[in-house]
C-alpha cells in the first residue's frame, strides 16, 4: 500500500518544496521507493539557446539571460512587447521550477519531468490566472488520472500543491477540490513569522470543513534569526489544531538549500520523520 500525504502552505515562498525535498531523498536512503507529483508548476523560467529562438505565451515569468536577450531581439523587429501574449507557452520552452528539484531528490530515472509537473506556466501567479492568460484549462480529472500512475509503484507519494489551500484552479473550483477528489490527508507547512497563526487556522478551518484531514503541521524558519514568534507558534496553532506540530525546520543558506542530505539530516533531527514515515495513514485509492 501507498503512503501519501498532500503538502500545502499558507501562501507562496513557506517552504513546501524544501520539505518535501527532504522528505523524499530521506525515505530514498531508507529503501522505499518514492513518487511525488507537482500539478501547477507557476513561476517557471522561460529557457531558450542560440540554436533554440524562445516561444511565450502567456505572461512571461522568469527570464535567464538567453531568455532576456531573445526578447530584447524581438522587441527591435516588432516593436514593444505586449503586457500579455495570448496563448500557452509550450511545454519546452519552460523550465520546471519546483518539478525538477523535486524530481531530483526521489531519485527517480523511470520519471520525466512532464509526468510530475503536467501544467507549467511562466506568470508567477496562481494556476486560474495563469491558465486564462495561457487560454487553456486545467483538469482535475486529468490530474487525478496523472496522480493515480505517480503513486501506483511507490511506497511515499507526495503532491506538492500551489500557493494556498482556496487558490483558484478552473471555473469556480479551488485546489480544496483537488485535495479532496485525490483523497490524501494534508500536512500544512507554515513560516516561522509574525502573523503565520490566522492563516494556518484559516487553511485547517476550510480543510476540515470540507471532511480533509489534516495530518499535520511543519513550521518553517525562514529567517536566520529566531524570532518570539517561535516560540508562540506551535502553542497557538495547537490550541485551536490540536496535537499537530511536528517539528521546526531550521533556516538554511543558499548552498544548503541544494544539499539533499544536509536536508534529509536536518529533517531527521529536527522534525518527527516517523510519525510520517511509520503512521497508519495509507491511500488505497486516490477515489
Amino acid at each position: 500500500m501507498t503512503k501519501g500525504y498532500f503538502i500545502l502552505g499558507t501562501g507562496q515562498g513557506v517552504g513546501k518544496t524544501l520539505f518535501c525535498r527532504a522528505l523524499l531523498h530521506l525515505a530514498s536512503k531508507r529503501g522505499l521507493t518514492t513518487s511525488v507529483f507537482k500539478p501547477v508548476d507557476t513561476g517557471c523560467p522561460i529557457i531558450s539557446s542560440p540554436t533554440k529562438p524562445v516561444s511565450v505565451g502567456g505572461l512571461p515569468g522568469q527570464l535567464d539571460a538567453d531568455s532576456i536577450a531573445a526578447l530584447a531581439n524581438l522587441e527591435q523587429i516588432a516593436g514593444p512587447i505586449p503586457s500579455y501574449i495570448l496563448g500557452q507557452t509550450p511545454q519546452e520552452s519552460l523550465g520546471p521550477r519546483d518539478g525538477q528539484h523535486l524530481l531530483n531528490a526521489c531519485g527517480r530515472k523511470d520519471l520525466q519531468i512532464d509526468d510530475v509537473s503536467p501544467y507549467r506556466f511562466a506568470p508567477d501567479l496562481e494556476p486560474a490566472i495563469c491558465a486564462r492568460y495561457a487560454d487553456t484549462e486545467i483538469s482535475l480529472d486529468h490530474l487525478w488520472g496523472v496522480a493515480q500512475e505517480l503513486r501506483s509503484a511507490a511506497d511515499l507519494f507526495l503532491v506538492e500543491g500551489s500557493w494556498s489551500v482556496m487558490s483558484p484552479l478552473v471555473g469556480n473550483l479551488t485546489q480544496l477540490d483537488l485535495v479532496k477528489k485525490l483523497d490524501l490527508p494534508v500536512v500544512l507547512v507554515v513560516p516561522s513569522m509574525a502573523g503565520a497563526v490566522g492563516p494556518c487556522l484559516l487553511a485547517f478551518r476550510a480543510l476540515s470543513s470540507a471532511g480533509v484531514e489534516v495530518h499535520s503541521v511543519v513550521i518553517n524558519r525562514i529567517r536566520a534569526e529566531i524570532g518570539l514568534d517561535e516560540a508562540a507558534l506551535p502553542f497557538q496553532i495547537e490550541t485551536y489544531m490540536g496535537d499537530v506540530v511536528r517539528g521546526v525546520l531550521p533556516h538554511f543558506n543558499g548552498e544548503q538549500l541544494f544539499d539533499l542530505e544536509y536536508l534529509g539530516e536536518r529533517l531527521r533531527v529536527h522534525v518527527d520523520v516517523e510519525g510520517f514515515l511509520k503512521s497508519s495513514v495509507y491511500t488505497e485509492s486516490l477515489m
